[in-house]
């Protein structure tokens, strides 16, 4: 498909689109600007979980490098960052390294070719991470990763967009990694959450797929059952902070690492 036809326009809502706009990302439309600051004004605070996912994105790849890896998956990748992408972090850390984007929104490839080239450090596979299939798929036969090898899996914010059961989702992942694997997940939690903050939020994320903010029981078993590295499941601020955590939201950012026995 040539990069005309993946001009979505100024009228395409996606997630990945109000994520880059959270973040300070200019590859986003009119309607994922306006939908995140109509939801903000209504209920501040909920859109700075995004900003914390990304530190937290930061932090992670950082320890990920200090225990070793060297390849990650990043699953549900979202658009390129204006800094700190999970490659430039693994290879300001490591000096080398390899990071296998996974977004479905074709727009997020074509910038991040754009951007980024096609360099030995970064590869990219155009799908659905709930296409387990064909992600790993695409991993094996095009050589990308070596499932031989401890690999640090990123599903950082994409749980919440995949109607079927997280623990489920993942499941294939972690089979198909090896012993020494990391496992890093974030997911939004209804748990305390106002109920017509959660009515709002599905109602404004309908037009891009719709989203699923789950109860921590639900979300805690996408971990697989693996031991969990300190501080265990904790609020997105609170998983190995390099300052003082920011002030909480009212809705829960759940965040955690395990690793594969």
């Amino acid at each position: 498909m040539d990069d005309a036809r993946r001009d979505v326009g100024t009228t395409h809502l996606s997630t990945a689109g109000t994520y880059d706009h959270i973040v300070g990302g200019t590859d986003n439309t009119l309607a994922d600007r306006q939908a995140v600051d109509s939801f903000n004004r209504r209920w501040p605070g909920v859109a700075e979980n995004a900003v914390e996912n990304a530190r937290f994105e930061k932090r992670v790849v950082r320890w990920l490098a200090a225990q070793g890896i060297r390849q990650i998956l990043n699953l549900g990748a979202g658009k390129p960052k204006p800094s700190d992408n999970v490659h430039e972090v693994l290879g300001r850390e490591t000096g080398d390294g390899r990071v296998v984007y996974v977004e479905k929104d074709p727009t997020a490839h074509v910038h991040a070719r754009a951007v980024w080239g096609a360099g030995p450090g970064t590869a990219y596979i155009e799908a659905d991470v709930a296409d387990t299939a064909r992600v790993l798929g695409e991993v094996r036969d095009r050589g990308l990763l070596d499932l031989n090898e401890p690999v640090g899996v990123l599903m950082l914010a994409v749980l919440p967009y995949i109607p079927a059961n997280p623990a489920a989702v993942v499941a294939p992942y972690a089979d198909a990694i090896p012993s020494g694997s990391l496992l890093a997940i974030t997911h939004m939690a209804s748990d305390g959450a106002p109920a017509e903050m959660l009515h709002d939020l599905d109602r404004a994320f309908q037009p891009a797929g719709g989203i699923f903010i789950r109860p921590r029981t639900v979300i805690e078993a996408a971990w697989q059952g693996w031991p969990l590295v300190d501080p265990g499941i904790v609020d997105v601020r609170d998983w190995q902070p390099d300052g003082d955590p920011a002030a909480r939201g009212p809705l829960p950012m759940l965040a955690g690492v395990a690793r594969k026995p």
